[in-house]
């Protein structure tokens, strides 16, 4: 069911800005607890960050490509439809 195929890619998308968010704030404190001290500390949190900010860019690509194909039929088909109405 398309319906389902779309709920669950939302939900990724939505797993995703939240970890997305929540790995910001602890790149943030990281970074603003590091005055004076090894900045050795913030190389796993950057890399969560930059791990985090890929996965939600993906599912952001996917989420825009559902969205084009979704619109591209939907026009197709209102056109298809407004076509036989002007017979």
């Amino acid at each position: 069911m398309a319906e389902e195929s779309t709920r669950r890619l939302l939900k990724l998308f939505g797993i995703a800005v939240t970890n997305f968010e929540e790995t910001v704030q602890s790149l943030q404190a990281s970074l603003a607890g590091l005055h004076g001290k090894d900045p050795a500390g913030v190389i796993q949190p950057l890399e969560d960050y930059l791990k985090t900010s890929g996965e939600l860019m993906r599912q952001w690509a996917a989420v825009g490509q559902l969205l084009a194909e979704t619109h591209q039929k939907a026009d197709a088909q209102l056109l298809a439809t407004l076509a036989q109405l002007k017979k």
